[in-house]
Protein backbone atom coordinates (compact mmCIF):
# COMPACT_ATOMS: atom_id res chain seq x y z
CA UNK A 1 0.00 0.00 0.00
CA UNK A 2 2.95 2.65 0.38
CA UNK A 3 4.89 1.78 -2.08
CA UNK A 4 1.82 2.23 -4.25
CA UNK A 5 1.01 5.43 -2.16
CA UNK A 6 4.67 6.30 -3.08
CA UNK A 7 4.95 5.90 -6.72
CA UNK A 8 1.71 7.70 -7.21
CA UNK A 9 3.38 10.39 -5.72
CA UNK A 10 6.26 10.14 -7.35
CA UNK A 11 4.53 10.05 -11.10
CA UNK A 12 2.38 12.88 -10.17
CA UNK A 13 5.13 15.46 -9.51
CA UNK A 14 7.23 14.57 -12.40
CA UNK A 15 4.19 15.02 -14.84
CA UNK A 16 3.21 17.92 -12.96
CA UNK A 17 6.97 19.15 -13.25
CA UNK A 18 6.71 17.36 -17.14
CA UNK A 19 10.16 15.00 -16.84
CA UNK A 20 10.00 12.08 -18.57
CA UNK A 21 12.31 8.80 -17.58
CA UNK A 22 14.79 9.77 -20.24
CA UNK A 23 14.75 13.16 -19.17
CA UNK A 24 16.10 11.92 -15.67
CA UNK A 25 17.99 8.84 -17.04
CA UNK A 26 20.22 11.51 -19.22
CA UNK A 27 20.49 14.48 -16.59
CA UNK A 28 19.98 12.72 -13.22
CA UNK A 29 20.73 8.98 -13.62
CA UNK A 30 24.23 9.38 -15.50
CA UNK A 31 25.55 11.91 -13.87
CA UNK A 32 24.77 10.58 -10.63
CA UNK A 33 26.11 6.74 -10.93
CA UNK A 34 28.60 7.14 -14.03
CA UNK A 35 30.11 10.22 -12.46
CA UNK A 36 29.54 9.54 -8.78
CA UNK A 37 32.86 10.78 -6.93
CA UNK A 38 34.15 12.62 -10.38
CA UNK A 39 35.62 16.14 -10.01
CA UNK A 40 37.97 15.93 -13.01
CA UNK A 41 36.72 17.86 -16.03
CA UNK A 42 33.72 20.35 -16.48
CA UNK A 43 29.82 20.12 -16.74
CA UNK A 44 27.96 22.55 -18.88
CA UNK A 45 25.07 24.83 -17.07
CA UNK A 46 22.34 23.57 -18.79
CA UNK A 47 23.51 20.08 -17.42
CA UNK A 48 23.80 20.79 -13.93
CA UNK A 49 20.94 22.97 -13.16
CA UNK A 50 19.30 19.63 -14.64
CA UNK A 51 20.57 18.49 -12.07
CA UNK A 52 19.92 20.43 -9.06
CA UNK A 53 15.85 20.44 -10.16
CA UNK A 54 15.84 16.30 -9.95
CA UNK A 55 17.78 16.16 -6.98
CA UNK A 56 15.39 18.32 -5.39
CA UNK A 57 12.64 16.79 -6.78
CA UNK A 58 13.69 13.76 -5.39
CA UNK A 59 14.25 15.34 -2.10
CA UNK A 60 10.84 16.50 -2.18
CA UNK A 61 9.39 13.28 -2.66
CA UNK A 62 11.37 11.12 -0.22
CA UNK A 63 10.30 14.32 2.26
CA UNK A 64 6.84 13.45 1.46
CA UNK A 65 6.89 9.92 2.41
CA UNK A 66 8.94 10.53 5.34
CA UNK A 67 5.81 12.37 6.42
CA UNK A 68 3.67 10.20 5.33
CA UNK A 69 5.53 7.15 7.29
CA UNK A 70 6.43 9.38 9.80
CA UNK A 71 10.23 8.36 10.20
CA UNK A 72 12.50 10.84 8.86
CA UNK A 73 15.13 8.66 7.49
CA UNK A 74 14.91 8.09 3.25
CA UNK A 75 15.35 11.79 2.34
CA UNK A 76 17.77 11.86 4.99
CA UNK A 77 19.72 8.79 3.76
CA UNK A 78 19.38 10.14 0.32
CA UNK A 79 20.85 13.57 1.23
CA UNK A 80 23.80 11.38 2.91
CA UNK A 81 24.23 9.14 -0.35
CA UNK A 82 24.04 12.06 -2.72
CA UNK A 83 26.62 14.38 -0.53
CA UNK A 84 29.60 13.22 -2.75
CA UNK A 85 28.32 13.68 -5.91
CA UNK A 86 26.91 17.16 -5.34
CA UNK A 87 30.50 18.67 -4.00
CA UNK A 88 31.57 16.89 -7.12
CA UNK A 89 29.33 18.41 -9.54
CA UNK A 90 29.65 21.71 -8.07
CA UNK A 91 33.19 21.57 -8.88
CA UNK A 92 32.62 20.35 -12.05
CA UNK A 93 31.06 23.05 -12.76
CA UNK A 94 33.30 25.98 -11.11
CA UNK A 95 35.91 24.00 -13.84
CA UNK A 96 33.89 24.92 -16.55
CA UNK A 97 33.77 28.51 -15.97
CA UNK A 98 37.65 28.44 -14.97
CA UNK A 99 37.64 28.91 -11.49
CA UNK A 100 39.44 26.35 -9.19
CA UNK A 101 37.37 23.68 -7.00
CA UNK A 102 38.26 25.15 -3.98
CA UNK A 103 35.68 28.14 -4.48
CA UNK A 104 33.65 25.53 -2.88
CA UNK A 105 34.68 26.66 0.48
CA UNK A 106 32.64 30.18 -0.39
CA UNK A 107 29.61 27.79 0.61
CA UNK A 108 31.00 27.08 4.27
CA UNK A 109 30.84 31.35 4.18
CA UNK A 110 27.79 32.42 6.00
CA UNK A 111 26.45 35.18 3.58
CA UNK A 112 29.04 35.39 1.09
CA UNK A 113 28.34 31.40 0.10
CA UNK A 114 26.02 33.47 -2.09
CA UNK A 115 28.50 34.03 -4.37
CA UNK A 116 28.10 30.28 -5.78
CA UNK A 117 24.96 30.86 -7.41
CA UNK A 118 26.73 33.64 -8.86
CA UNK A 119 29.12 31.46 -10.17
CA UNK A 120 27.21 28.22 -11.36
CA UNK A 121 24.52 31.09 -13.13
CA UNK A 122 27.82 31.73 -15.77
CA UNK A 123 28.08 30.12 -19.06
CA UNK A 124 30.78 28.11 -19.81
CA UNK A 125 34.06 29.33 -20.62
CA UNK A 126 36.26 28.62 -23.35
CA UNK A 127 38.48 25.68 -23.27
CA UNK A 128 40.57 25.40 -19.99
CA UNK A 129 43.57 23.57 -18.41
CA UNK A 130 40.08 21.47 -16.67
CA UNK A 131 39.47 20.37 -20.39
CA UNK A 132 37.28 21.41 -23.54
CA UNK A 133 34.13 23.13 -23.31
CA UNK A 134 31.56 20.61 -22.62
CA UNK A 135 29.08 19.00 -25.45
CA UNK A 136 25.79 20.42 -25.40
CA UNK A 137 22.42 19.31 -26.57
CA UNK A 138 21.62 20.69 -29.94
CA UNK A 139 17.68 21.18 -28.35
CA UNK A 140 18.53 22.87 -25.07
CA UNK A 141 17.26 26.42 -24.81
CA UNK A 142 20.29 28.71 -24.63
CA UNK A 143 19.60 31.26 -21.48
Amino acid sequence: MLLAVAKCAADSLLLALGLTMEFIQKYYLDVLLKNYANYHGRIARYDFWMFIACHFAATLVLQILDRIIGLPILAGVYILATFVPLICIGIRRLHDIGRPGLHMLFGLIPIVGFILIYFYAQPSGPENEYGAVPKVDPQVPSF
